[in-house]
């Protein structure tokens, strides 16, 4: 579990640097913060769960949720980018996705008074692992509908863009998909009662994770953050002229 938790944030970092080399590109920001808030989130996971002490589990535990929050929100600024919804990209969407984040941080570092968050959390030791167990809050389940809804729009987008764009722009486009499906359907997946009171370890950085390889895999195969493929199908799929493509032989 714990060399688990450490290789997802190392194996996030990794996919991160992956990324850096092409951050002019469409989406390769959003895809790096989204990559770098796996980093934290399976990092502060992986402390809180070396930590032997109820301050510092509650500690690494409320510091995860900046790794947390910053998921779905950049997820829908990728989708967006990569499909060439640029033009969706306005002030009122990117304040829009600040504010479910902030408001959640703030009840997070706050939950002691009110506990919207999660409830009393109480420290468990079994064969020497300290695990910590807590109840979820009314803002645990908002804040699940919330993300759960943001990826669902980044996918719609994606499927949409898949039927009209062009054979490179749809290559890399269904490595997203299935990607970002992939990391959906696990994560719904774990969060079913039968399999989330089970334990106080929470798989989905782990899930995500192994989502960002796929997407590493369509970046080196399917040139994934390129600009070429992006402007093939933008220039070609908005002319009004027609055009003829020839081979050597004319």
């Amino acid at each position: 579990m714990l060399p688990s938790l450490h290789h997802g944030a190392s194996s996030s970092a990794a996919i991160a640097a992956t990324v850096w080399p092409r951050r002019s590109a469409p989406g390769a920001i959003p895809l790096l913060i989204y990559m770098l808030g796996l980093v934290i989130w399976n990092g502060a996971t992986a402390a809180m769960w070396l930590s032997t002490s109820l301050p510092a589990q509650l500690f690494w535990l409320d510091f995860s949720a900046l790794g947390i929050l910053l998921v779905p929100a950049t997820f829908l600024l990728f989708s967006l980018q990569v499909s060439c919804n640029e033009r969706l990209l306005t002030r009122r969407l990117f304040f829009f996705l600040t504010i479910e984040p902030l408001v959640g941080l703030s009840l997070v570092w706050t939950n002691d008074f009110h506990h919207l968050v999660y409830g009393p959390a109480v420290l468990w030791t079994t064969r020497g692992l300290a695990e910590l167990h807590w109840s979820a809050g009314p803002f645990f389940s908002v804040d699940a509908v919330y993300s759960f809804l943001l990826i669902a729009a980044g996918l719609w987008l994606l499927a949409r863009t898949l039927k009209r764009g062009g054979h490179l722009l749809q290559a890399q486009l269904k490595m997203v998909l299935l990607g970002a499906v992939f990391s959906l359907c696990l994560d719904a997946v774990f969060l079913l009662p039968i399999l989330s009171s089970a334990g106080g370890f929470d798989p989905a950085p782990l899930v995500y994770t192994l989502a960002g390889f796929i997407y590493v895999y369509a970046i080196r195969r399917a040139h994934l953050l390129e600009l070429v493929p992006v402007a093939h199908s933008t220039l070609i799929n908005s002319m009004t002229d027609g055009v003829v493509v020839l081979d050597e032989q004319d």
